[in-house]
């Protein structure tokens, strides 16, 4: 139902957008994910990074903290109001779920439906059902530059993201149709 985009032409490389579904709030770590999209644009600008999620009246201080991180940023996007998913994740190519806390993060079975490449914190459920290089990308450790660089790796071809994303489509409907 879902077609995949190539992320690469044949020799040019094409612009990545990395995308992430989240209610703003301390415990998706969504401060982590806007220093790693800095970082990468830093190093190369043929990314666009997008925060699809809504802000809870509770939450206003940590969202002024993001919004003061990304203010001179305009390759990083918050999006409050989409909340079809065919139109979210039509947006992006690549999923990154940044949370410290889980228990099954249903926007990553979403993405993973979608046929988007996956790229996680080991949270939650997400390690039993994610393999590195298989279905996606796990990272365990919370440091902006190690998680970056494996990111852009990522992206450089080194992988057929195809068969990737096919397996994580796989996944998703074998598990959590």
């Amino acid at each position: 139902k879902h077609k995949k985009k190539n992320l690469y032409s044949k020799n040019k490389f094409k612009k990545i957008k990395i995308g992430i579904v989240s209610n703003i709030n301390p415990d998706k770590n969504l401060l982590f994910f806007v220093k790693v999209a800095k970082y990468i644009l830093k190093k190369n600008s043929n990314f666009e990074f997008f925060i699809f999620g809504k802000v809870w009246e509770n939450q206003k201080k940590y969202y002024n903290i993001i919004l003061s991180e990304i203010s001179s940023e305009k390759k990083i996007k918050i999006i409050q109001n989409e909340t079809d998913p065919d139109k979210i994740y039509k947006k992006f190519d690549i999923y990154f779920c940044s949370s410290k806390y889980e228990s099954s993060p249903l926007s990553v079975w979403e993405a993973m439906n979608y046929k988007k490449i996956i790229f996680s914190s080991s949270v939650g459920d997400v390690p039993l059902y994610l393999k590195n290089n298989f279905n996606g990308f796990l990272f365990k450790k919370y440091n902006v530059e190690q998680v970056s660089k494996k990111l852009i790796k990522l992206t450089k071809k080194t992988y057929d993201m195809n068969k990737i994303s096919n397996a994580a489509y796989n996944t998703a409907i074998f598990n959590f149709n």
